[in-house]
């Protein structure tokens, strides 16, 4: 479980830290530094989903998607090893908190999910960068 712990808690703040860069520095570089601060308070998901369309307007990242689905799952397991919810159980019976966690096996998360994720999503971050910066 510590080498699926890493993978999913560092791959989300990977994610995170990438599109908070580049939207802060395209959102800059097209003067809309206020609109980078409503949307600096959205999940990290919303952000992939919806944050990039305001650089670039032609933009899509549909919900159902491997990349969305795969932000989706590195996030909700983020949240579940970050942000544990406590049980208390009395003579064997669950009396309160979430259900019972089930940890995962790495296998869980595939090789896919693990490796090629950002590799799928590098691509909108320089169009990001490159629009905000004037290239193309």
């Amino acid at each position: 479980m510590p080498l699926y712990t890493e993978v999913a808690i560092l791959s989300a703040s990977l994610c995170e830290a990438e599109i908070n860069l580049a939207l802060a520095w395209g959102l800059s570089m097209l003067d809309k530094e206020d609109v980078f601060q409503l949307i600096e308070s959205k999940s990290t998901p919303e952000k992939w989903l919806h944050g990039p369309k305001i650089v670039l307007p032609d933009y899509r990242m549909p919900l159902g998607c491997a990349e969305a689905e795969a932000l989706r799952k590195v996030f909700s397991e983020r949240n579940r090893l970050v942000h544990p919810k406590s049980t208390v159980q009395k003579a064997g019976q669950q009396k309160l908190g979430a259900k019972a966690l089930k940890p995962p096996k790495l296998a869980d998360l595939s090789a896919s999910d693990r490796y090629s994720l950002l590799g799928k999503l590098r691509p909108t971050l320089t169009r990001i960068c490159l629009c905000g910066s004037g290239a193309t």
